[in-house]
């Protein structure tokens, strides 16, 4: 348990985090990806995306850095976007795994190779 003000603070911090235009867009195209594939009948909202960014920036700032990387994106993709897509009647019949589909995505948008500023 920490005082509150001690969490506002914390919190403050974490909106400071650095993020990229390129991740930015990469983040966009992700997501897109989630509404796009065949498996997905729902994919991830705008306000997914926005947890999306929220959750990046709170593991850069777990790693004690003040900037996102393109491999923190691809570590929260799943734990983010994973309850929020619903997958069409061929992927449940199918027994296809979100966790694999959220690969698919991952290998279907170009990482960015931004370099930290």
């Amino acid at each position: 348990v920490i005082p509150a003000q001690e969490l506002l603070q914390i919190r403050s911090k974490v909106d400071e985090v650095f993020v990229h235009d390129e991740l930015y867009e990469y983040i966009v195209a992700l997501m897109q990806a989630t509404r796009e594939h065949p498996m997905i009948e729902l994919g991830v909202s705008p306000r997914g995306t926005i947890a999306m960014v929220r959750m990046v920036k709170a593991i850069a700032f777990l790693k004690m850095r003040d900037y996102v990387t393109p491999e923190d994106v691809q570590r929260v993709l799943p734990a983010v976007a994973g309850h929020r897509i619903v997958l069409n009647a061929k992927a449940r019949v199918g027994h296809v795994a979100r966790e694999d589909i959220l690969k698919q995505v991952l290998d279907s948008v170009k990482k960015p190779s931004v370099m930290q500023r």
